[in-house]
């Protein structure tokens, strides 16, 4: 397929309509080039708009993915996407968002714990864990930042427990020096339950998905701006 920037918001969907190639493109943005399992349109906690995508108690794969991209990207590339889920995952940590290279084998992934704490996860080794307790039952917004190195690699994540800020993150969590490709760069964003497997019920949500190889993303909606005070004059005049 093409290559980076995708986005995709799940506008152009319906309720209770599982995904697929033909129907997630068009209002919603880039298609999907390819499904696992039965991830579908739901109105249930969109980040914008009236639809996102619910991942319902996944055991197994399901992703919604922008595969094999016309070049592999060798430098830095960054993901977005809303999250919302239930609790704290218990069993297994939940694998939200992954890169993965050209071999087919994951970069690094945006993870969060049984412990309720963001982390890394590069491609060999172990990742590097945050500090705070990632929000349950909210919107938040996540970016991740990917520098494909076999070596040299950099994997640096942030949220935003205000979903639409443009100011500082709640908490950047940045690992480096790290084995981030098998192959010969990025060429695929992962979006879902992919890797581990929280116990069921474990049903989340996700919105506004994006990729870039220019920068970091930002909102997919602006922050509504501030209220203008204007002074009122009186037409009297007191002498």
């Amino acid at each position: 397929m093409a290559s980076p920037p995708f986005a995709n918001t799940f506008e152009g969907g319906s309720d209770g309509v599982t995904i697929s190639g033909a129907n997630s493109g068009g209002a919603s943005g880039n298609a999907f080039n390819q499904i696992n399992g039965s991830p579908t349109f739901s109105v249930d906690h969109p980040a914008h708009g009236t639809l996102g995508v619910k991942f319902t108690d996944p055991v197994a794969q399901m992703l919604v993915r922008w595969i094999v991209w016309d070049a592999p990207v060798t430098t830095d590339v960054w993901v977005r996407g809303y999250i919302w889920i239930p609790g704290i995952p218990t069993g297994q940590r939940l694998r939200a968002i992954n890169v993965s290279d050209s071999a087919g084998g994951s970069c690094a992934s945006f993870q969060i714990t049984t412990g309720g704490v963001v982390e890394t996860f590069p491609a060999l080794g172990t990742g590097v864990q945050g500090t705070l307790q990632f929000p349950t039952q909210a919107i938040v917004r996540v970016e991740m930042r990917v520098l494909p190195h076999n070596t040299l690699g950099q994997i640096e994540i942030r949220w935003w427990s205000t979903p639409d800020s443009l100011g500082t993150p709640t908490e950047t969590v940045l690992q480096t020096n790290c084995n981030t490709s098998t192959g010969t760069g990025a060429n695929q964003g992962n979006f879902g339950a992919g890797g581990f497997f929280p116990t069921v019920p474990f049903t989340w949500y996700l919105d506004d998905v994006a990729v870039s190889t220019t920068g970091w993303i930002g909102p997919s909606q602006a922050p509504p701006a501030a209220p203008t005070l204007r002074v009122l004059r009186s037409p009297y005049r007191l002498n």
